[in-house]
């Protein structure tokens, strides 16, 4: 896993307890943490 991948991620909403799958762009990649921005529309 190396920053600007993209994978596929179970993303949750902000505001309730659901999630969705969508794209996930990875940020930066840490020993213990993966940041990502989540793709959306």
């Amino acid at each position: 896993m190396e920053s600007m991948d993209i994978y596929i991620a179970n993303v949750p909403f902000d505001d309730a307890n659901d999630s969705k799958v969508r794209p996930a762009l990875v940020i930066k990649v840490g020993r213990k943490k993966v940041m990502v921005f989540k793709v959306a529309n």
